[in-house]
């Protein structure tokens, strides 16, 4: 899903709770390891910059620290974070990428 996403050109602030989220989702401990901070987060965090948005879709893929079962739950969290922000709106680039994921998603 990442692989066709462009990186933003310009520098941003990643807030510090998704940045946070993120590490332990990625943890190299699997004791360690909980996608239920970045999942709280998703419900109440505000409106995300480029950056953070980039972040947070490569941040939900499968890959060898990140489960498929987990990396599906947090792209239903980014999916509901994604319609209550409209970010399918404020990121249309990313969003003609990824959405064919989301249905693929909804399938399964």
């Amino acid at each position: 899903m990442a692989e066709g996403l462009v990186a933003p050109t310009v520098e941003e602030q990643v807030p510090v709770e998704l940045n946070t989220a993120l590490k332990l989702a990625h943890h190299a401990n699997p004791a360690a390891k909980s996608a239920g901070k970045l999942m709280r987060y998703l419900e109440y965090a505000p409106a995300l910059n480029r950056t953070s948005y980039y972040g947070l879709l490569c941040g939900a893929c499968e890959s060898p620290s990140m489960s498929r079962s987990m990396s599906l739950g947090i792209l239903q969290g980014v999916l509901k974070y994604t319609a209550r922000m409209r970010a399918d709106i404020t990121f249309g680039d990313y969003w003609l990428q990824i959405k064919d994921v989301f249905d693929n998603m909804l399938v399964e």
